[in-house]
């Protein structure tokens, strides 16, 4: 999904005498922010909660030929996939998102991913996404002839690794360098990708601490421009 690199870093210490005391070194705990404290970019479109064939039928009409990705409000996404959830905390750094739901050229939900949203630092698309955006949370149907890493057999990945976190079972996805986060919650599948800002661990905090997307209360929708975010992609 991008070409971000990865810086390596080699270095070589002096040896360490056995019997000197070794201070140790404290890694400082991840800083996050509810997902209440942050700009959701296309909340002005609509803030009420609509049933779903209106809510689709509401999004769609926003839409472009060619388009496959419409911009939708987070209370339009909800009525769209009853039940779907969001991270209830985010990075510290992520002061916006944007929102998206994904159509085939009839009006239809598309085929593989239905969702997206994205975890900006800046307002969307004002700056590159390999340095403004740290993460996509991809929503989509989980298949049920499919269990396991079997479940991601023909795409594009160089590793799959199956995690046990608190309790819950999670898929690790290696491409390119780099990494998402997969888990099943009620009715769909949800894939975490991010960038080296988010770290491993930190992307399974963010998958285990979700709610639904409907519940999350934000404050009156600030004046955030609305014209950056009518370019395709989350």
């Amino acid at each position: 999904m991008s070409d971000v690199g990865h810086l390596t870093n080699d270095w070589i210490g002096e040896p360490v005498d056995a019997t000197a005391q070794v201070g140790s070194t404290t890694v400082p705990a991840p800083v996050y922010r509810d997902s209440t404290d942050v700009t959701w970019v296309n909340d002005v479109l609509s803030t009420n909660l609509p049933p779903p064939e209106e809510a689709l039928a509401q999004v769609w009409e926003r839409h472009e030929p060619g388009d496959k990705y419409v911009q939708a409000s987070r209370l339009e996404i909800a009525g769209v996939l009853p039940g779907v959830e969001f991270p209830e905390r985010l990075p510290d750094d992520v002061r916006f998102l944007s929102s998206q739901l994904l159509f085939d050229g009839d009006g239809t939900l598309a085929n593989d991913f239905i969702a997206a949203f994205g975890m900006w630092t800046a307002e969307p698309y004002t700056v590159s996404r390999s340095v403004g955006q740290y993460g996509i949370l991809w929503v989509t149907y989980p298949d049920p002839d499919r269990s396991g890493c079997d479940r991601f057999s023909g795409r594009d990945i160089t590793s799959c690794e199956t995690v046990l976190f608190e309790g819950s079972t999670r898929w690790r996805l290696e491409s390119g360098g780099e990494q998402t986060v997969v888990w099943v919650a009620g009715d769909y599948q949800y894939e975490l990708f991010h960038r080296k800002q988010i770290s491993p661990e930190m992307a399974l905090e963010l998958a285990s601490r979700t709610v639904p997307l409907e519940t999350i209360e934000v404050p009156a929708f600030s004046d955030v421009s609305t014209g950056s975010t009518a370019i395709a992609g989350s």
